[in-house]
């Protein structure tokens, strides 16, 4: 936003000046949206520094690159990672050699309290594998960005407070601190294969957001909630199959109270039916040297 800068005293800083002019009613809620946006980007190390007057978070969705600030030297981006600027910081970014990029820029009272609070720790500028939430509040804020009413208003607010909240988690749950949190999960699900599992009621247990949590799991079992789940699943029908338990009690001790529902997972998580299973004595159609695979 060259069109929007102007420059400082000190020749290696640029102060933007151009913000979004907040409504009454978004001065009275103490927080609000200025903009947000998403693009791609191949530049080079800028020569100064900004200071952009403004609470912004920046998402690394693809690429890499490097941070630059006044407090923290350069750091090094990769894709998932997010920036957390702050209005009075002095700050550039750019691509190594090019990334796609997404942004939300937010100010008010209230953003000031937070940051004064240590809603996010300011000594890391850089929160690690959080993309996901700014992505998500891209995607929310969206719908709502042209709102004129006090409903639109504050859910603008809200989405940033989650958004916030949910960066805030992601320095909490740090490797190796967020491993056994998600290794509890991942023991409550063994242990409890009939129940109905709901994203909500996993990422509560891991004390994270769902898309938060969702990232995690995915990047902790190499499989997202559900392809873990079904996979668990077949993996103990299997065992009371060979066991000689019929479909239908099996279906319903491993969370699939509709027989044929569980009959389509287990065909496409194993590869063949749970009849054809069955019959083979728990033995795989697939696992002899000479056998065929079954057809689809």
């Amino acid at each position: 936003m060259d069109d929007s800068i102007i420059k400082t005293n000190r020749p290696e800083i640029w102060r933007e000046t151009q913000f979004r002019q907040p409504s009454p009613m978004e001065r009275r809620l103490g927080l609000w949206v200025d903009r947000i946006g998403a693009g791609a980007g191949n530049s080079a190390n800028p020569e100064r520094l900004r200071i952009l007057g403004q609470y912004a978070a920046v998402a690394i969705e693809s690429g890499r690159g490097k941070l630059r600030t006044m407090s923290h030297g350069t750091r090094n981006l990769r894709q998932g990672d997010v920036i957390f600027l702050t209005p009075a910081e002095p700050a550039c970014y750019y691509s190594e050699p090019a990334w796609f990029t997404r942004w939300v820029v937010w100010n008010g009272p209230e953003a000031d309290a937070l940051f004064k609070m240590h809603c996010l720790e300011t000594r890391d500028p850089v929160v690690r594998d959080a993309a996901g939430a700014v992505q998500h509040a891209c995607g929310e804020l969206k719908r709502c960005m042209n709102g004129e009413d006090l409903s639109a208003a504050i859910e603008r607010k809200v989405i940033i407070l989650q958004m916030l909240l949910e960066l805030r988690r992601g320095l909490q749950f740090r490797e190796p601190a967020r491993k056994p949190a998600l290794a509890a999960v991942v023991e409550q699900i063994e242990r409890n294969l009939d129940r109905p599992w709901t994203m909500t009621e996993l990422a509560r247990l891991a004390r994270l957001s769902v898309p938060h949590f969702r990232r995690l799991f995915v990047a902790f079992t190499g499989r997202p909630p559900s392809v873990f789940i079904a996979a668990k699943r077949v993996g103990r029908a299997k065992t009371l199959l060979a066991q000689g338990v019929s479909i239908k009690e099996t279906a319903a001790l491993v969370g699939y109270p509709d027989p044929a529902y569980f009959m389509r997972v287990f065909r496409r998580v194993a590869g063949e039916t749970a009849g054809r299973f069955a019959a083979g004595g728990g033995r795989q159609s697939g696992g002899g040297t000479n056998a065929k695979r079954p057809r689809s």
